[in-house]
């Protein structure tokens, strides 16, 4: 169990390490295919506002986070607690940084758990 623990605070890091780009179309096409963790956070306070996993990274982050159409859950929460949808979710957004990394559908989601455990983001239940 140390040695997962270990592994994935090394995997964390490496993550966090990575340079943040904002939250912008401009970003789509540096943005891989596949598998991959994001991390959408404040550049000011570090705060994570959320983390989430796709297998479909590019197509999640142009259509469901800086796109209008898409039913992704970040779009709900900021509707239940801060009543935004449409383009004023789609402004909000775009205030914010984002991080992200591809793997493989194992490493994401075991890493997804973690980081929501050690960041504690405000949007991920």
């Amino acid at each position: 169990m140390k040695k997962r623990i270990d592994d994935l605070t090394y995997e964390l890091s490496k993550f966090l390490d990575i340079p943040p780009v904002k939250l912008q179309r401009e970003l789509l096409p540096n943005i891989p295919n596949g598998w991959g963790i994001y991390r959408i956070f404040s550049q000011n306070s570090k705060n994570t506002l959320y983390i989430g996993i796709s297998s479909r990274l590019k197509h999640r982050i142009r259509n469901d986070l800086l796109g209008q159409s898409g039913a992704h859950t970040l779009k709900h929460k900021l509707y239940e607690y801060k009543n935004m949808r449409g383009a004023k979710a789609i402004a909000y957004l775009n205030k914010f940084y984002i991080q992200f990394m591809k793997g493989t559908e194992e490493q994401v989601v075991a890493l997804e758990h973690f980081a929501i455990a050690v960041l504690k983001p405000k949007l991920n239940d």
